[in-house]
């Protein structure tokens, strides 16, 4: 889930150029379905916030093996799979 904060200029989708976040406001959400579906490499980028913000991840049966306030650098684990 990415979510957009205060002082964030917008979210930029690599696989779609044309979505543009910060822009008018419509009275309805938009829908974008792609045909065939948008796949990712591991470690490929999805997209980025200009200007920051963060990413949550809601993933079940996972145990964390960091600690709150840990320092994690990009690509390290943060925990594992609890089948």
């Amino acid at each position: 889930m990415a979510v957009g904060a205060l002082n964030v200029g917008q979210i930029v989708l690599n696989f779609d150029p044309l979505i543009r976040t910060n822009a008018k406001i419509t009275p309805k959400p938009t829908i974008y379905t792609y045909t065939p579906p948008i796949t990712l490499k591991k470690g490929e980028e999805l997209g980025r916030f200009e200007m920051g913000s963060t990413i949550v991840l809601l993933v079940p049966n996972v145990v964390l093996n960091t600690a709150i306030g840990q320092k994690v650098l990009f690509s390290t684990p943060i925990g594992l799979f609890n089948a």
